[in-house]
C-alpha cells in the first residue's frame, strides 16, 4: 500500500482535493432559511449601522431577505427600521426598500430589488425616530431565505 501512495501520490491527492471542493461547491450552492445574528448599538437620531456582508447568491428578485429584531434595550414592542445594501462596481446601494420592525414580532420576509442579484449584501438598521438616545438592539437575520 505504501508503495502505490508513493507512486501514485499525485493522483491521490488531486483525486482527494476534487473530491473536497466539489462537496464545497455543492454546499455553497444551496441557500437556505437560515439565521445569522447581528447585534450593535443602534446609533442616536437616524445614524446607520450594519453588520458584516454576506454572499446573495440568487438571482431572483422575489427571494426574500430576512430580519428578526429579538432584543432591544429601548424596550418591549419598540421598533427599529431596517433594509439590505448591495455592492455593484465597488459602492453600496440600497437594495431593498426600508422596513420598520417591532421588537418581539417574529421573523418579517422582504423582497430585494435587482442590486441585489449574486452580490454582496449587509443589514442595515438605524432608530424608527429622531431621538438622540442609543441603545442596544440584537436578532436574526439572513440575506436570502430559499
Amino acid at each position: 500500500m505504501k508503495k502505490f501512495l508513493r507512486k501514485n501520490f499525485r493522483f491521490v491527492l488531486a483525486g482527494a482535493l476534487g473530491i473536497t471542493l466539489l462537496a464545497g461547491v455543492n454546499m455553497a450552492a444551496k441557500a437556505s432559511n437560515d439565521n445569522y445574528g447581528y447585534a450593535f448599538m443602534l446609533q442616536p437620531k437616524h445614524y446607520n449601522n450594519y453588520t458584516d456582508w454576506r454572499y446573495r447568491q440568487t438571482k431572483h428578485d422575489d427571494n426574500p431577505w430576512k430580519v428578526n429584531l429579538k432584543e432591544s434595550g429601548e424596550g418591549k414592542g419598540t421598533i427599529a427600521t431596517f433594509w439590505i445594501e448591495g455592492v455593484f462596481d465597488g459602492m453600496w446601494f440600497m437594495a431593498s426598500k426600508t422596513h420598520d420592525v417591532k421588537q418581539g414580532s417574529g421573523n418579517h420576509y422582504y423582497n430585494a430589488n435587482s442590486i441585489a442579484r449574486e452580490t454582496n449584501v449587509k443589514l442595515g438598521a438605524e432608530n424608527n425616530n429622531y431621538s438622540t438616545n442609543s441603545y442596544y438592539i440584537s436578532g436574526y437575520w439572513d440575506e436570502e431565505t430559499w
